[in-house]
């Protein structure tokens, strides 16, 4: 649903400026913690893929260093 201009107007004289505006703001910040949420859980399937291959790295570099295999 696209919101128009008119729309905003019929609200806000309705329920008044302070009103809309809240909700408005309210609608926002929901939006805002929705895309925070999916950023989260990507830093977190990064971190987990880093920390692996790190772990991968560190036992490398051990077998190169004490000449094991």
């Amino acid at each position: 649903m696209e919101i128009t201009f008119e729309m905003i107007s019929s609200l806000i004289g309705t329920l008044g400026f302070p009103v809309v505006a809240c909700l408005g703001l309210f609608w926002f910040l929901n939006k805002q913690e929705e895309r925070r949420t999916e950023e989260i859980h990507q830093l977190q399937i990064t971190l987990a893929e880093n920390t692996a291959i790190l772990s991968s790295l560190k036992e490398l570099i051990q077998v190169l260093i004490n000449g094991e295999e």
